[in-house]
Formats: C-alpha cells, structure tokens, sequence
C-alpha cells in the first residue's frame, strides 16, 4: 500500500489528484491497488485509507475542493493562484444556473467571509467553484462543512489572482497531466 509520502509526491507532481474515480488516477487506487465501484469506505483498508486521506487533507501545501468531475480533489499549492482565479471569477457558467436561494447564500458566504453549516445549497456552490468548503470537527465530535470565500481563503494563504486565461490553461494542463479530459472541468 502506498502512503502519505507517495500520495503527496504524486500531488506535488500532477498538481491534482482526485480522490477517488472508476477511470481516472486517483488516491484510492494509489492506496488499495484496485479500482473500487462502491465508496472506499466499504473496503478492507478503509481505516488505512482514512488515515492517509486526514493527513494528506491536512498538509499545509494541499486544498481540496470538487474541481474534476465534481469530485473531491486534491490541488497542490503551485495550483492555488489558478483555482482562486477560477474560483473569485463568477463567470456565466458559475452564475447562470444559481437559483435565488443559492444566490443569497453566496451573498451571505462572501459578506461573512466564513459560514458554518451553510446547508445543502452549499453542494451546488461547491461544485461551481464559488466557495471553498472544508469538513471540520464540531466540538460535539460531528463534521461541520465550513463554506469560505474565496477571497477570504486566499487572503489567508496570500494569494493573489491571475489572469482567468491562464488559470483555466494551468488547470486543463495539469487535469491532462492526470489523465483525465478538459471536458471534466466544470467550466467545459
């Protein structure tokens, strides 16, 4: 089984990784060696795995976020700069299918700069770029989805934008790096 030091190695190299996918290179397959058609919490090494995930989810030059087919992914530092752009940019394939209530929660999320417990609209937002999100231990011991702006997220890490042009090229470059399509990128 690979570990925390092999993941992140292959993070640090592609600049993305997924998680886990049926057809595209993942952290799971790195870990189990095989390619899971149900949750990898229902495989032998599901503590294993958990492990190595917590860590790799933890390290200072690793975010994730649902950037490739909608799927958690794991982007390297060298990356953010690209995803905060796509991120901060509300282009019309962000904004056009937003419901008002989706709307509102955005507006509150980047008014607030950090909002916990933001609600299922929260998914729709995650997977449009609009907000970062973060699963976080609740003092009562339960996971909390914490919804960041992207502003704020990126002022914490001093970021700063580049040009949208090049951020989608560094992001189509490195999501070919890892063998999957453009067209899994959810502004294509």
């Amino acid at each position: 089984m690979a570990g925390v030091e092999e993941v992140l190695d292959r993070i640090s190299r592609a600049g993305l990784l997924l998680q886990q996918d049926k057809t595209r290179d993942n952290i799971v397959r790195m870990l189990t060696g095989e390619t899971l058609a149900t949750s990898w919490w229902n495989h032998s090494q599901a503590i294993q795995i958990f492990s190595v995930l917590e860590r790799v989810t933890k390290h200072p030059d690793i975010t994730r976020c649902k950037l490739i087919r909608g799927k958690v992914t794991f982007v390297h530092r060298r990356l953010w700069p690209s995803l905060y752009t796509v991120g901060s940019s509300k282009e019309g394939w962000q904004l056009q299918m937003l419901t008002e209530d989706e709307r509102d929660l955005l507006d509150r999320i980047e008014s607030t700069g950090v909002m916990a417990n933001p609600g299922a609209a929260t998914k729709k937002l995650e997977k449009l770029i609009l907000v970062h999100t973060a699963q976080v231990h609740s003092s009562s011991g339960k996971h909390i989805t914490v919804a960041t702006s992207w502003d704020m997220w990126a002022e914490e890490r001093v970021i700063t934008r580049i040009s949208i042009e090049e951020a989608k090229r560094n992001l189509i470059d490195a999501t070919i790096r890892l063998k999957a399509l453009e067209r899994d990128l959810p502004w294509t």
